[in-house]
């Protein structure tokens, strides 16, 4: 048998039958001229003489602090947009650093660029500041710092014209001028790349790099930390 004590535990939190933003959006429907109580409280699912007791309360209920029931749109007011024109650039600047999966970007660069696009800004904060609003950057535009799936010397699409070549060359041979072993000399071997195309890591650049979420690889090409260090 079950006990009293768990089936009270496990009973879900109880919410209030009617919160504080259905009550200010049956007022504004109360207020059009257009409209009766008796309509509103059928649309709202609450007595007439309740719609009463709510208009006569308007004020209180406006001016109610914040909760889970309902917000104050002022409360979240910090989380807006309020330089649309600086995370523009900063997002436009991304995607160009970004589009070909050249070169690496880490929160040291968005610092740079934020001191670059808005000087006396980023001069009037503190680094801790700039950090926040990098982080809230970030999460308005789906950007995040992701782990780099690919490093090397040379670019992905470049591996991939050197493969399509390889592959041509080899085919044309076959098919054109005949087996391999027919050529003889070293024009035989001018099209043999190695495939595996093995990087060599001359500097050990950053893991990491900001790039949009849902991103399928995230590419940059050796050395890449270097030349932002000489921005």
């Amino acid at each position: 048998m079950t006990s009293p004590i768990l089936v009270f535990a496990h009973k879900k939190p109880r919410s209030p039958k009617n919160t504080n933003k259905k009550k200010l959006r049956a007022l504004k429907l109360l207020e059009a001229t257009s409209t009766t109580a008796v309509a509103v409280a059928a649309a709202v699912g609450a007595d007439r003489s309740t719609l009463h007791r709510w208009k006569k309360d308007a004020d209180r209920i406006a001016a109610s602090s914040p909760s889970q029931c309902f917000a104050d749109p002022r409360a979240r007011a910090h989380v807006y947009v309020q330089q649309p024109e600086l995370e523009q650039r900063l997002l436009e600047w991304i995607v160009n650093i970004r589009k070909n999966g050249y070169l690496c970007v880490s929160t040291n660069c968005l610092l740079l660029m934020h001191s670059k696009f808005s000087p006396a800004l980023f001069a009037s904060r503190s680094r801790a500041v700039s950090l926040m609003f990098i982080r809230h950057f970030l999460k308005r535009n789906r950007l995040t710092v992701r782990r780099i799936t690919h490093k090397g010397r040379k670019k992905r699409s470049d591996m991939e014209e050197v493969a399509n070549v390889f592959s041509h060359s080899i085919l044309r041979t076959v098919e054109d001028d005949g087996i391999l072993p027919y050529i003889n000399g070293p024009d035989k071997y001018p099209s043999v790349y190695n495939m595996d195309q093995t990087a060599v890591y001359v500097d050990m650049n950053g893991r990491t790099t900001v790039d949009f979420v849902g991103s399928q690889t995230v590419d940059v090409v050796q050395g890449t930390v270097a030349i932002f260090s000489m921005l």
